[in-house]
């Protein structure tokens, strides 16, 4: 994802040019997208459960950097690549969305 934004050459990324890590978790996050609040719950306690033998700030570490990942990666999609569209859907401005792009880049 990190490459992919700073290696862009406009405001667009195309799914093409992002790597397979975020694109696979798309497809992850597809197959277990939540239809409502009962989804979720249990979408959240199987990633927690998986998460359960590790020390609490590292499973946190963990669980907001998927996140971060998923997250930025649905709104690049949603806004089609356009970096600038996906800042004005998640409330951040441009430098700060990437910032969180860029964030767990190299984890």
């Amino acid at each position: 994802m990190e490459r992919a934004v700073v290696l862009a050459t406009s405001d667009e990324i195309t799914k093409a040019e992002l790597p397979d890590a975020v694109t696979g978790g798309l497809r992850a996050l597809a197959r277990v997208a939540p239809v409502n609040s009962v989804t979720l719950e249990s979408a959240l306690d199987s990633l927690v459960l998986g998460l359960a033998d590790l020390p609490y700030p590292e499973a946190k570490r963990r669980i907001v950097r998927d996140f971060d990942r998923a997250y930025g990666a649905a709104l690049l999609s949603r806004a089609q690549g356009n970096v600038s569209e996906a800042a004005r859907k998640a409330g951040l401005d441009r430098s700060n969305f990437r910032r969180v792009l860029r964030r767990h880049g190299d984890d």
